[in-house]
């Protein structure tokens, strides 16, 4: 070797040092990996992407399903692609994939079919491991069976309460009713855009919004709001604080969801207090790979990992040390299921 094609230890180590940057620079959430699939769960971070398809479907005996996978990196040699259900019910067809560096790029389909599920499997979840070892980063799709797709807990906001309870009609049962607080001062009434709070009040709903009760989904709409340009307003609220949302008076629309993040980037309706009013607030919680996401209507997914053991969870402001909430919010809708929902 001649004296110019020698390589110290210096470039070496810098030639490492850049290689580590370029991987952590690379490195991408479950939602920019996967076409097509919300309920998606990666593994630490191998290099290259497996670009899938999926239409997130419900388990039943009538399901017969496909999604498609393929190489968004070609290959150096023929690279294969597992497929493995986490339960018998659950077919997969091909369970193997193999790619070359001639047709990485070419989508192949696979069939998720359910022939043997009974009602004895309502409440069951589905996981699709989708393994391509080294290189590639492993995906997960969960599954959920249809009658697992009715909400535990569901409000009529327009029924008078009763004593302050308002009673669930989701099948959770009574013990998911919830109480109205008026203890720190506020009021509460039904009007016309669904259960409108007034200063300090709040409602107590005895569910926790945490990792120990699996995957689950709260949706509910805010029908009006009446700011009183307070520090903070709180739209709902977890006892240790996270998941949270509110309104900042100086930095606008924020949630807490593991980690404190802006719901928008549109600097207009970050101040806006009418920006969430009409659209559905949807909070998720996937166990597969312990992220909560939060998503306003149309706008995008912010996402955060689940670090905070919880017991209870409420609308508006039930800290009555602080006076974070608004002169009125009124809620029009509240759900909440005890799996993922699209």
């Amino acid at each position: 070797m001649s004296n110019d094609s020698k390589v110290t230890v210096k470039q070496l180590a810098d030639t490492v040092t850049g290689l580590k940057k370029y991987s952590d620079k690379n490195k991408v959430s479950a939602e920019e990996a996967v076409d097509g699939a919300i309920y998606t769960s990666i593994s630490s971070y191998p290099y290259r992407d497996l670009i899938v398809s999926n239409s997130l479907m419900y388990a039943s005996a009538s399901t017969d399903s496909t999604l498609t996978i393929r190489l968004k990196d070609k290959p150096l040699q023929n690279q294969t692609v597992s497929l493995t259900s986490n339960n018998s019910v659950m077919t997969v067809s091909p369970s193997m994939l193999t790619f070359t560096p001639d047709n990485y790029s070419t989508a192949q389909t696979v069939t998720i079919d359910f022939p043997t599920i009974t009602s004895d499997n309502d409440g069951d979840q589905f996981i699709l491991s989708i393994e391509s070892g080294t290189y590639y980063k492993d995906v997960t799709f969960m599954y959920a069976t249809e009658g697992y797709n009715s909400n535990i807990i569901n409000y009529d906001l327009f029924d008078n309460p009763t004593n302050n309870v308002i009673t669930n009609n989701g099948t959770g049962g009574d013990k998911y009713n919830a109480t109205i607080n008026t203890s720190a001062g506020g009021t509460a009434e039904i009007t016309s855009k669904g259960l409108t709070l007034s200063g300090q009040a709040y409602i107590e709903i005895p569910w926790t919004a945490d990792a120990s009760t699996g995957s689950w989904t709260v949706e509910l709409v805010v029908s009006e709001i009446v700011y009183n340009n307070t520090s903070y307003g709180r739209v709902f609220r977890s006892n240790s604080d996270t998941p949270s949302m509110y309104l900042s008076k100086s930095l606008g629309w924020r949630a807490k969801i593991g980690a404190t993040k802006a719901l928008t980037n549109d600097s207009n309706d970050a101040m806006d207090p009418q920006y969430i009013v009409g659209k559905t607030i949807v909070l998720r919680y996937n166990s597969v790979n312990n992220i909560c996401y939060l998503k306003i209507g149309d706008d995008a997914t912010i996402s955060a990992t689940m670090n905070v053991t919880n017991t209870g969870f409420y609308l508006g402001n039930n800290d009555p040390s602080k006076a974070y909430y608004f002169d009125k919010i009124t809620f029009s809708e509240f759900r909440v299921y005890n799996h993922l929902k699209q």
